[in-house]
């Protein structure tokens, strides 16, 4: 019951999919991050069928892209986007950790905030635009199940007295050693798929590239923040799954 209580609670707090109320003990928040790739798995999915259905009715490459990127947002909530924005807003007042700690917990949203998102959303939209064929989505959804294994896991190993929120209370409750497991396993299934579907120049360059990220991730929210925060890894879920799209994007054939 623990497990099927920390999956309605992962996609509760994760997604927009209708699951049952559950209780938010500890026990019951035990498995979330164990299951917070689930989440993915499911998005990829969806994606991939909406990405047929729209292929199949012919529509145009410029609204298709709209469309799949609108499904992101309204599948998610746009709960990882509000963590971009937050630690955008942070990192661009350039202000000491205290005031950038400060501001990750404002309300109120900056100009580097909207800047950042309305330059995120470009890319991403221009990127599903690009994608040549249904095929070329396969990457990116695999991404979606990477980026959230990776997420959860620096979260649980990484170091950092800065974590407050459902983040805290997640990592907290986890049952450590059986989540990390879960996740290196569900990360390197993701990656798995990606080279199987991507092949092996896109699927190396997708692999690399999120090494960079998540290197570039830990130090820089480490260094600018103290630690890593939910704010933080909505932030890296944000621009990895941005990256894993855009090379799926130029690999298809298709200029940016």
């Amino acid at each position: 019951m623990d497990l099927i209580r920390s999956l309605a609670i992962a996609f509760s707090m994760y997604s927009r999919v209708p699951v049952p109320q559950v209780e938010w003990s500890e026990r019951s928040m035990k498995y979330t991050f164990l299951f917070f790739p689930a989440v993915g798995l499911l998005e990829g999915a969806l994606l991939l069928g909406i990405g047929r259905l729209l292929r199949l009715g012919g529509i145009a490459p410029l609204p298709r892209g709209a469309f799949l990127t609108l499904f992101v947002f309204m599948y998610t909530g746009g709960i990882h986007m509000d963590g971009f924005m937050d630690t955008m807003d942070a990192l661009g007042s350039a202000r000491p950790r205290e005031e950038k700690l400060r501001i990750l917990k404002d309300p109120h949203t900056g100009s580097f905030a909207v800047l950042s998102c309305v330059l995120c959303c470009i890319l991403v939209f221009a990127s599903f635009a690009g994608l040549d064929s249904e095929a070329a989505l396969r990457v990116p959804a695999c991404g979606m199940v990477l980026s959230r294994a990776l997420s959860a896991l620096f979260l649980i190993t990484v170091p950092g007295k800065t974590r407050k929120g459902s983040a805290k209370m997640f990592a907290d409750a986890a049952s450590r050693m059986v989540t990390i497991i879960a996740l290196f396993f569900w990360g390197a299934a993701a990656a798995v798929c990606i080279l199987l579907f991507g092949g092996v120049t896109e699927g190396v360059a997708v692999l690399a590239a999120a090494g960079i990220v998540s290197l570039w991730y830990v130090v820089t929210a480490t260094r600018e923040f103290g630690g890593l925060t939910g704010d933080t890894a909505g932030w890296f879920l944000t621009i990895l799954e941005a990256v894993i799209l855009c090379i799926s994007c130029i690999f298809s054939g298709v200029n940016l």
